[in-house]
């Protein structure tokens, strides 16, 4: 009996597997074994929200950063006052 040239054919070889992609590999294995949460009734958690706020471009966002920063310069202001007022005795 002799073997047909199919038969004698080799698998091919995976290419080795660089660094980079052996870690994208290890980051999709883990993610697919995390279980996947509801989602929450009452929105965000508060990092994200706090996330969302700060480099979000929404309406709300904008008014927090703009109230945010109203707030620091009065404080600002309040430090460069007070020792202008303290000498005066006010």
């Amino acid at each position: 009996m002799t073997m047909s040239a199919k038969s004698k054919r080799k698998p091919p070889r995976p290419e080795p597997m660089t660094a980079r992609a052996g870690a994208r590999a290890r980051v999709k294995a883990s993610k697919a074994a995390l279980p996947v949460m509801p989602p929450r009734k009452e929105g965000l958690r508060l990092r994200a929200r706090l996330r969302a706020l700060y480099h979000g471009a929404s309406p709300t966002a904008v008014q927090f950063r703009i109230t945010v920063l109203i707030i620091d310069l009065i404080i600002i202001g309040f430090f460069m006052l007070s020792p202008l007022l303290k000498e005066q005795g006010v």
